[in-house]
């Protein structure tokens, strides 16, 4: 069984605690068109999906921050791969477990085909909910952090940032999401023009709104890398920018010189 997460080195606080809290904010970028089409055609090539490509970063970002070799990450799935319910009215989504190694010879194609056959094995069972999953391994839940995973990832197959309705066209603007009960949630979103929404949400009592600009700028940094390259190595160590804990800033008297 995956072992919970550490804290990221630039997080608020040493370790979770208690808390019904979860007041959470999300910083946004968007990643270009040329990007994502260089992450089409590393997928093909690879024989996968960009889902596969950007989960496979997911893995490659952790196992670099934390100087670990598994992860495990809760994906979100529609669950609603039986015809039958297409056009029902209705929550179907789950959240589906993958945890990937990512070894210190790994490079970035070697991450994502083991990320492949993970997520697409896991897929295939996800019908079962991870309540079960977790009563059935006895898995013991805490107050202080979900079971299984401590990071969440969202990938919106399909368009739906321009939607027909009746009569009417929806242009998609942005989302308000609930906040979720993980640590940092991850949301991807394929737009109409080409491009590419990338949102990260962090619990505010874990991450500063600066911390969770850096992991964004970090994950669209080797978003970038790896599309263009993917025999670059997997675990060379990322040294994150520094946060300054402001509460610990102060002015005061120096000595008096004559």
């Amino acid at each position: 069984l995956p072992e919970v997460m550490p804290l990221l080195p630039f997080a608020k606080i040493k370790q979770r605690v208690p808390t019904d809290d979860y007041t959470a904010h999300t910083t946004r970028r968007e990643i270009g068109k040329n990007t994502v089409d260089n992450i089409k055609k590393t997928s093909v090539g690879l024989r996968g999906t960009s889902f596969h490509f950007f989960l496979a970063t997911l893995n490659v970002l952790f196992a670099r921050l934390l100087n670990v070799e598994s992860i495990c990450i809760g994906m979100g799935d529609a669950n609603r791969k039986q015809r039958r319910f297409a056009n029902t009215i209705g929550y179907f989504v789950n959240v589906v477990p993958v945890q990937v190694a990512v070894a210190q010879e790994d490079t970035f194609a070697n991450v994502y085909q083991k990320t492949s056959k993970k997520a697409l094995l896991a897929l295939s069972n996800s019908s079962v909910p991870s309540s079960v999953i977790v009563d059935t391994l006895k898995i013991q839940r805490a107050s202080s952090h979900t079971p299984i995973f401590q990071v969440g990832m969202n990938y919106r197959v399909g368009e739906i940032t321009k939607m027909s309705v009746a009569d009417f066209e929806l242009d998609y603007d942005q989302s308000v999401m609930g906040n979720p009960p993980y640590d940092i949630s991850f949301h991807i979103t394929p737009t109409e023009s080409g491009t590419c929404i990338l949102e990260v949400t962090c619990r505010d009592y874990l991450y500063t709104r600066e911390a969770a600009e850096s992991i964004l700028d970090m994950y669209a940094d080797l978003i970038d890398s790896f599309s263009s390259n993917t025999l670059l190595p997997a675990r060379i160590p990322i040294s994150p920018s520094p946060t300054v804990d402001e509460t610990k800033l102060s002015i005061r008297r120096g000595p008096r010189l004559d």
